[in-house]
């Protein structure tokens, strides 16, 4: 996770209930028809034999399995580290398939790491020509893609150029398969079925669908007529339906001046995921302001929107082409995801040491209080007991009731977390600290 408001402190550091309508989820959800439709009604369908959303069901809680016993740091390894090229702090973290290695990517250095789970010894040095901090599980867990955050410079010769390259690696051993050129400043990657992602260039002004298999760029759609920077992409599960955001583009130099582009507005980009550059409109959403995480809900019609400069959670109905509600939320809503099972919506905030946590039964929003600025997204422990988050100052992974949303315990770091793996029996979570400059297993 991208916590831009901390990177002075983190150099330093690694140096030494508000309620919510549940009936206006309707629960017939369009397919890319209603983008192919010029002149369509916007409140009719035409799914071309499709039934709705409704045969989407999320994961199950798997209840067989544990948690983590003891809270505490079993082994911690300190990595090598180049804060000559550390434009911006941040670090990935992925569990191979069966879960005997690690991946670690961090932004301060200019290559991938392959550590043994038990040991945390180096076993593999991959390469690469930026600074890759991203790192992100797709296609039902085959491959990782890797990519640098916004604003990342590579290095080539004397010159540094915007970081352009998506990585596609094995999950099985992280063999890299291929290098795909996507465009400058990759704001997200978006699973789509048959083995594609979606990916956003936010300086290139670009949606790019790639081939993971192959390594190849299938189509690609540029949005520089509109003056669209894309940002963040949701896929609905069905992968009929796609939208993308407006982006951020930063850049910035340790000590040296920073430059930014703040992509904000109403407008988003709809299209279909398997032909993005054919099928695709512009739509404009009264009170969006400035976009960041986005979610299809489970009922497929309406997409979930954490606005973080007007503070809210907006809500979406891409079909009828409107927005259905704003909701008042704490400040600077960042990302949000699901609960496992789906009935849940959980939202952090890079401005408030919170979470706000969505029920999608009875429309209440409640406040998850935690130590400080959550630096990670929740991580689920198997049985669907607790979930853990890290923060920053005092750097700690905050450990939560799923049931009554209540801290239980913290675990006490040396510097604050970017990114949490579990083990799917929950009995090890492991954690990529600072820049990527530690990694620790807690049992």
């Amino acid at each position: 996770m991208n916590m831009n408001r901390f990177w002075l402190l983190e150099v330093l550091l690694a140096l030494v209930a508000l309620p919510l309508s549940p009936a206006c989820f309707e629960t017939r959800a369009g397919d890319v028809s209603e983008v192919r439709a010029e002149t369509a009604e916007p409140d009719v369908l035409d799914l071309q034999g499709q039934s709705d959303a409704g045969d989407f069901v999320p994961a199950r809680v798997l209840r067989t399995q544990g948690h983590l016993r003891f809270h505490t740091i079993r082994q911690s390894v300190v990595l090598p580290l180049e804060l000559s090229i550390a434009l911006y702090f941040n670090a990935g973290l992925v569990l191979s398939t069966d879960e005997t290695k690690l991946l670690v990517a961090s932004s301060a250095r200019t290559n991938l790491l392959v550590l043994d789970a038990d040991t945390l010894t180096i076993l593999d040095v991959i390469p690469t020509s930026a600074s890759i901090d991203n790192l992100q599980v797709v296609d039902e867990g085959r491959f990782v893609v890797a990519w640098a955050t916004f604003g990342r410079r590579s290095k080539s010769g004397s010159k540094y150029r915007q970081a352009r390259d998506l990585l596609i690696l094995d999950r099985s051993d992280f063999s890299l398969k291929h290098t795909v050129s996507v465009g400058e400043n990759i704001g997200a990657v978006a699973d789509v079925s048959q083995g594609r992602v979606l990916v956003s260039a936010v300086q290139s002004e670009t949606i790019a669908l790639v081939d993971l298999d192959k390594g190849e760029v299938i189509s690609q759609q540029s949005t520089a007529n509109e003056k669209f920077s894309p940002g963040d992409v949701a896929v609905r599960p069905d992968s009929k339906i796609a939208m993308v955001s407006g982006g951020v583009f930063r850049q910035q130099m340790l000590g040296g001046p920073q430059t930014q582009s703040r992509a904000t507005g109403s407008q988003v980009l709809l299209l279909d995921p398997l032909d993005p550059a054919n099928h695709a409109r512009m739509t404009f959403f009264p009170k969006l302001q400035h976009p960041r995480g986005l979610l299809f809900h489970p009922n497929g019609r309406h997409v979930f929107v954490a606005d973080d400069q007007q503070n809210a959670l907006v809500i979406l109905d891409w079909v009828a082409r409107r927005t259905q509600e704003t909701i008042a939320l704490a400040d600077a809503p960042e990302d949000l995801g699901f609960f496992p099972g789906g009935q849940r919506l959980w939202i952090r905030h890079s401005g408030a040491p919170m979470l706000s946590v969505v029920d999608l039964e009875n429309g209440r929003i409640k406040e998850v209080t935690l130590p400080n600025v959550a630096m990670t997204q929740p991580v689920f422990s198997p049985d669907g007991e607790v979930f853990y988050v890290g923060t920053a100052m005092p750097s700690v992974i905050a450990v939560i009731s799923v049931e009554t949303l209540k801290l239980v315990d913290e675990i006490e770091l040396p510097i604050f977390p970017h990114q949490l793996q579990i083990t799917r029996d929950g009995k090890r979570l492991f954690a990529a600290l600072g820049a990527g400059i530690n990694v620790i297993r807690v049992e």
